[in-house]
């Protein structure tokens, strides 16, 4: 086997950034078709929240990325970890507040703003179904 090992012993994926790249652009995508049909089919306000949702889910993605990656970091360099899990929690309590938020004032649809927010799973099965098709080469 002559696979190239980089300094840290993981074999590096050449299609990582492309990885990335195209969940966001199913992101992003299912975002706007999603806000366009819901808004013709349903409502304005419907399609609106679905956008919201769909925004908030890429919101998420970036953070939860960047966060899980300052804390393996951090891990593997033998810092504490502390304040980067507690960023993680705090994720999901900013989320609840702007989902408490659009269920009290009502602006939009929470049910739209969570089926938006569901754009990642369906972006991460997509992606996987693709990339069953065409594997990812080391």
């Amino acid at each position: 086997m002559s696979e190239e090992v980089n300094s840290h012993g993981a074999v590096p994926f050449q299609n990582e950034g492309r990885f990335h790249n195209r969940i966001l652009a199913i992101m992003g995508s299912l975002a706007l078709a999603g806000a366009v049909l819901t808004g013709l089919a349903v409502s304005p306000r419907f399609g609106a929240g679905f956008l919201v949702g769909g925004l908030f889910s890429v919101a998420n993605y970036y953070w939860i990325k960047k966060t899980t990656r300052k804390f393996f970091e951090k891990a593997v360099k033998g810092q504490a970890t502390g304040m980067m899990g507690l960023r993680f929690v705090l994720r999901y309590f900013l989320l609840g507040v702007v989902l408490a938020t659009v269920y009290i004032t009502g602006i939009v649809p929470v049910i739209a703003v969570l089926l938006g927010l569901s754009g990642f799973a369906l972006a991460v099965v997509i992606e996987g179904i693709y990339s069953i098709f065409n594997p990812v080469r080391v």
